[in-house]
């Protein structure tokens, strides 16, 4: 008796050639230093490094939202510096005010919550240290998200 054995290679092709968009607003961004910070990717976290006694600061943006509602999550770290960090969705590209959202944090953290445009607007998104002095870091999941809420 003879038997006939066809393998389907074809699993998790998709069709129409493209794959769907990544549905983090923030995945098409490279990570930026702000003022005064230097940049480095170590272990999955983007990680801003003050220079002198500045505030380190990294970015990503600007992301064109329209008005609606949005959530952000992933993993903050205060790194080295003394008094903690804010994590900050704003419309100033150096992130110097938290003006759409604003979290202060003086210890690792996981965020997960939301929040509401009432018009289109172009944010940034990042953390920026708070008390620092030459060399301390703060830092941001590689991976952080901001999505629109369904």
């Amino acid at each position: 008796m003879c038997m006939s054995l066809s393998l389907d290679l074809s699993i998790g092709h998709r069709h129409g050639g493209s794959e769907p968009p990544d549905p983090n607003l923030l995945a098409p961004f490279d990570w930026e230093p702000g003022t005064n910070t230097t940049l480095s990717i170590v272990s999955g976290q983007a990680r801003g490094a003050a220079v002198g006694t500045n505030n380190p600061r990294i970015r990503k943006g600007p992301v064109n939202l329209a008005a609606g509602t949005y959530r952000y999550q992933g993993d903050v770290f205060i790194g080295t510096t003394p008094g903690g960090a804010r994590f900050r969705i704003s419309t100033d590209a150096n992130l110097s005010m938290g003006d759409v959202v604003e979290v202060i944090f003086g210890s690792d953290d996981s965020l997960d919550d939301t929040f509401t445009l009432g018009a289109p607007t172009a944010v940034y998104a990042g953390v920026v240290g708070i008390g620092n002095s030459d060399g301390q870091y703060i830092a941001i999941a590689n991976g952080f998200a901001v999505l629109v809420e369904t």
